[in-house]
């Protein structure tokens, strides 16, 4: 679900176990394992939604892009210049 939310610009928030972080990158909030309640709704509260979004959005745009010629050899993506349905 992280990674469908940074694709839509959408910041995320979780924390430091297996391979979350790396997937926030710097698009979200990363807490301690052993966060509490009002941890995480501090950090709901506190954050910028707007500029870690946007940040997401970058994130997703880093990765992704290069991969969009070969998604759409797979028939995957539309290419920009197909025509819309």
């Amino acid at each position: 679900m992280i990674i469908e939310a940074v694709l839509r610009g959408t910041p995320s928030l979780g924390t430091d176990r297996g391979g979350i972080p790396e997937a926030i990158g710097g698009a979200g909030i990363v807490l301690p394992q052993m966060a509490g309640p009002q941890m995480w709704v501090d950090a709901i509260r506190t954050t910028d939604h707007d500029i870690l979004g946007e940040q997401a959005r970058q994130e997703a745009t880093r990765l992704a892009r290069p991969r969009l010629p070969d998604l759409e050899a797979l028939g995957i993506y539309p290419a920009a210049n197909a025509p819309s349905t």
